[in-house]
């Protein structure tokens, strides 16, 4: 399979050829694959460059060969080497042997081989090659001889038997090795081995190993035990690996109680909820496949059991493994018949386990009233914006406040100081106690030094900017828009009946075509450097620009899914999340069109990010792959070992990670912060991590900031702004970052024609609501629903704008104690 370089990238020749250079071939390969097996003792095998057109004396022919092994975060071996072209080889095939041993068998286990070549800087298509691997069968599992209904008793008999049934292909001195894997209820697994060859008396019979239970068993009293075997045949080859069986040891450990996550202590307020309660469920052993069923038990006011309602049985999933927990709604039909009373709720797991019970009392409480949120909303939707980060305040003491964060419509709810908006075309319910505020959608974008805003009566307005983006008079009569998002030179705007609106440069996607200004059935919009997208609620996608080759045109095989969840845009490609994990894109390949076979076959990709040239996701079991330019920022080799990464951001040609334990690691570019620095890779508590341009910036636990990468773009913190500590946020643009501050004023370092420094009139200000970042231009929006921006060629906003941007929606009745 060959995939056609359209474009060179920063830094490598930009010369053309009238004709694409031919692919190179793999001589030893068939039908897109080579077998290692196949290869017999060959040394060498062979690469062959077809002549092409203007071959010449004296041109250099580069070969470069590398390769993704079946761990996708690992590359394989690289082989750049080349040659002359001699006045005797013109028109004649140009050949490189290839040595098995040091590029080859590092992929036994198998993988995917990328070959290309350039002549004098001018590049090849490149050709995929799989490495194909015989498929090793699996052997029939062991068992446990005293196991009774899958259970061990952990206490008698003393003696266990695990008994090995015999295999295909079963011969005398075969190595036999089993594995008996025990896993407390807490703690880490403990895995016991041994081994024997094979008795000639025993070909073709069972195989038996005695464990002690005091081994074995009772140090696992209400955990698992998981036993399996390996063969290694006596005749060589692959060694075989035998199914698992698990067993349950003893009585399981308690099931903690179930905990409803918009409680406030032990009480429960209906008002608080939107569409139900969400019950979070965690217990020992969480596994895959669980059938979880919540048993909701309700009193009314006067004590009187309501109807006991059973929830619909939850199969627990690989995502809910690696986050620890899976949640379960309960219908506010079921919560506000009883409103003065209470409820009693538990669960079940696999019908036979019954946690504890947790007890809520049902109330309306008294409205506090200091519940303050501050942050921009959006960045997953805009092309180099912000950071999506919003924090809850005290509003009096300005103290963080852990939260209740939820969209209005959709069940998740996440409780913490922080939160990172993935839906900014939502309205968001933030509460506390029993104070709710609810933010309006996204309605301020930033692009190429313009501001966007949707004002109050749904109308926008725009100013500033290089050029198009800054006047938005072809979209001044609409009144229905609800959110606005920024690419490099144009906006796009997202309408209350689903359609889409956009202006700016046409040849990025500031003019919809009619096909899809017809649609009213769009859910999410989003800007790309060079293109505009959006997805429709039967989960299918469009995107438009002049240019298709980056991101303009869907190709029919994304344009036919219908199981698309989320979208983000890079400089000129689009990415998609579906919703069983895996990733699509489109747009120029180069640059994250194509995503690569390694990272097109997981299913357990949760987030995705885009920078100029890659795209980034993060796996639901906590480790990060990339693709496709390795050097800005498609190789992650570097962080492959980790599987604690929280949060990935991008920069333009970088990124950088937030891991569970606090500290950041990056990789791509070292210029553009793909290496952090070792003052900040020794930190470990890192609360909130940003990318601009050319840099990252990182907020502590201890309200103070640092940053990495190209200082001339924010990778140095100003002295000012390194003193401080009481910074609550951040926000990146393509060219500074700036900070929010408790009390509610902001600061910026980086380049200071294009937001690095922010102007008098501005630090003045106090009770900023949110600061927004974008393509050289930053702005800040206060508490009287004024936006403000500043760079070196951002305007001044339209009369009517100041004071009808509002950061929240109209607050609700307030609620007094029901007595």
């Amino acid at each position: 399979m060959t995939n056609t370089h359209l474009s060179a990238h920063p830094g490598e020749p930009d010369s053309r050829l009238d004709t694409t250079l031919p692919a190179p071939g793999l001589r030893e390969s068939a039908g897109g694959a080579i077998q290692l097996s196949e290869l017999g003792t060959k040394k060498t095998v062979n690469v062959d460059i077809l002549p092409w057109p203007g071959m010449a004396g004296g041109q250099y022919v580069t070969l470069r060969w590398w390769g993704v092994l079946p761990d996708i975060n690992l590359l394989g071996p690289n082989y750049n080497k080349g040659k002359a072209v001699s006045a005797g080889t013109v028109d004649k095939v140009i050949t490189f042997p290839v040595d098995i041993a040091t590029y080859l068998k590092p992929y036994a286990d198998g993988g995917t081989l990328y070959l290309s070549y350039d002549v004098d800087g001018v590049y090849s298509e490149e050709e995929h090659i799989g490495v194909d691997v015989p498929p090793v069968s699996q052997l029939a599992a062991p068992e446990i001889e005293e196991a009774l209904a899958g259970e061990i008793d952990p206490l008698e008999p003393e003696l266990l038997t695990l008994t090995v049934p015999p295999w295909p292909g079963m011969a005398a001195k075969d190595k036999l090795s089993y594995l008996w894997r025990g896993s407390p209820p807490s703690g880490d697994p403990v895995t016991l081995t041994d081994s024997m060859p094979v008795p000639r008396a025993l070909v073709g019979e069972p195989v038996s190993f005695d464990c002690e239970a005091a081994e074995g068993a009772q140090p696992f009293d209400g955990g698992t035990v998981e036993v399996w075997y390996e063969v290694e045949p006596v005749a060589g080859g692959d060694t075989q690996v035998s199914l698992h069986q698990t067993y349950r040891v003893g009585e399981a450990a308690p099931l903690t109680a179930p905990v409803i996550e918009e409680a406030d202590g032990d009480q429960l307020d209906p008002e608080r909820l939107i569409g139900g309660a969400q019950v979070r469920i965690s217990y020992p052993l969480i596994a895959a496949g669980d059938r979880v069923q919540l048993e909701w038990m309700p009193v009314d006011a006067v004590g009187t059991p309501g109807q006991v309602y059973k929830s619909p049985a939850n199969l627990v999933s690989t995502v809910d493994v690696a986050q620890g927990y899976i949640r379960v709604q309960v219908p506010t039909a079921q919560i506000d018949p009883y409103l003065g009373g209470s409820v009693d709720l538990r669960y079940a797991v696999n019908d036979d386990r019954l946690s504890a019970i947790t007890h809520y009392g049902i109330q309306k409480l008294v409205h506090v009233g200091n519940l303050w949120v501050v942050g921009a909303r959006g960045s997953s939707a805009s092309y180099h914006q912000g950071s999506g980060c919003l924090v809850a305040q005290d509003q009096t003491t300005r103290a963080l406040l852990k939260a209740h964060w939820q969209y209005e419509g959709l069940p998740e709810v996440s409780t913490d100081v922080r939160f990172i908006d993935t839906h900014p075309e939502l309205e968001l319910v933030v509460s506390v106690g029993t104070e709710v505020v609810r933010l309006r959608p996204q309605n301020i974008a930033l692009s190429s030094g313009a501001c966007a805003v949707v004002l109050n009566d749904g109308s926008v307005a725009a100013w500033g900017g290089y050029d198009y983006p800054g006047d938005a008079a072809t979209v001044a009569s609409l009144r229905d828009i609800v959110q606005v998002v920024g690419g490099q030179s144009t906006f796009e705007a997202l309408g209350a009946n689903g359609s889409v609106a956009a202006w700016g440069y046409d040849f990025a996607g500031g003019k919809v075509p009619p096909a899809v200004a017809n649609l009213r059935n769009i859910v999410q919009v989003v800007a790309g450097g060079s293109a505009l997208a959006a997805r429709c609620a039967d989960g299918s996608v469009v995107a438009w620009a002049k240019d298709a080759n980056n991101g303009g045109t869907v190709p029919p095989a994304v344009a036919g899914l219908r199981d698309i969840v989320q979208v983000v845009g890079g400089l000129s490609a689009f990415a998609a999340l579906r919703a069983d994990g895996s990733l699509v894109a489109w747009g120029n390949p180069d640059d994250g069109g194509t995503v690569s076979p390694a990272v097109a076959g997981l299913r357990d990709i949760v987030q995705v990010v885009g920078g100029d040239y890659a795209f980034a996701a993060l796996r639901a079991n906590g480790s990060v792959v990339a693709y496709p330019y390795y050097a800005f920022g498609g190789d992650t080799s570097s962080v492959a070992g980790l599987t604690d990464i929280v949060q990935v951001v991008a920069g333009e040609t970088a990124f950088a990670a937030l891991r569970a334990n606090g500290s950041v690691v990056a990789w791509g570019s070292s210029d553009s912060g793909g290496t952090v620095s070792s003052e900040v890779a020794g930190l470990s508590d890192i609360v909130q991590l940003v990318g601009s341009g050319s840099a990252f910036a990182a907020l502590r636990a201890d309200g103070s900031v640092v940053a990495w990468g190209d200082p001339a773009r924010g990778g140095t913190v100003s002295k000012e702004v390194a003193g401080l500590s009481d910074i609550v946020l951040l926000v990146g643009s393509s060219y500074a970052f700036a900070a929010l501050r408790a009390n509610g004023s902001v600061v910026a370092w980086g380049n200071p024609d294009l937001g690095g420094t922010v102007p008098t009139e501005i630090t003045a200000l106090h009770n900023l609501r949110a600061v927004y970042g974008g393509y050289g231009v930053l702005a800040v929006l206060d508490d009287a629903g004024v936006p403000t921006s500043w760079s070196s060629v951002t305007g001044s906003p339209p009369a009517g704008v100041a004071g009808n941007v509002s950061y929240t929606l109209p607050e609700r009745p307030k609620l007094r104690q029901l007595k």
